[in-house]
């Protein structure tokens, strides 16, 4: 009988924890601050966009922590899919690892994240001393388990130049309501999501992800 092969092996394992915004942009804030390329600015087709602050506590390239923004559904060469316009990661290996694997434009920054009073953390990111954005969420107490990561995060599609790659994963992730109760963003690094109000945020416990090699 032959070896039976074990399917984690054809998979990149994430796991941490941290929180996502969900938003519904307008479509001038998209196409002119979001950082998008080009090819992509006439083709916004709607739906959610979302802030998601991850902190990996396990990768194939070690613990770092993540920054990224999802502008909303793009329709692009007869596929639909959210895109990730902005990534910001705190190790040199995420970058690389982002934009060879993935083709995500992801790029480092310094990272700090503290807890405060009342169950309020406080995440901020910085370049060179300079602020990029600083968040503030409370945790609820109601917590959730979905047992695939899906309902939480998007179909993703990035642009290998000019050919739409779809990002395909799966994973669970243990879910706590929040409330975000301060923001400051940096415009020219991060899009301006001051101006929007969030529809949902979330805390994320234990997530696991899983992405093909």
């Amino acid at each position: 009988m032959g070896e039976r092969r074990n399917t984690s092996e054809k998979f990149n394992e994430f796991r941490g924890n941290g929180y996502v915004l969900f938003y519904r942009f307008d479509e001038e804030f998209i196409r002119l601050e979001t950082f998008l390329p080009e090819n992509l600015k006439n083709n916004y087709c709607r739906g959610l966009g979302a802030v998601l602050y991850l902190s990996y506590t396990k990768s194939p390239i070690g613990p770092y922590q993540e920054l990224l923004f999802i502008p909303g559904k793009f329709c692009y060469r007869g596929k639909k899919n959210h895109f990730i316009s902005k990534s910001y990661v705190s190790t040199d290996e995420a970058v690389e690892f982002g934009r060879k694997n993935w083709f995500i434009p992801k790029e480092k920054a310094d990272f700090s994240r503290v807890s405060l009073k009342n169950n309020i953390e406080n995440i901020s990111t910085h370049i060179g001393g300079e602020e990029v954005a600083s968040f503030e969420l409370k945790k609820g107490n109601f917590k959730f388990k979905i047992g695939t990561s899906k309902y939480l995060f998007f179909s993703l599609m990035q642009l290998k130049g000019e050919e739409p790659v779809k990002l395909n994963y799966s994973g669970s992730v243990t879910a706590n309501f929040a409330k975000l109760t301060s923001i400051r963003i940096r415009p020219a690094f991060f899009p301006n999501i001051a101006k929007f109000f969030p529809l949902a945020a979330f805390r994320l416990k234990n997530f696991t992800l899983r992405l093909p090699k």
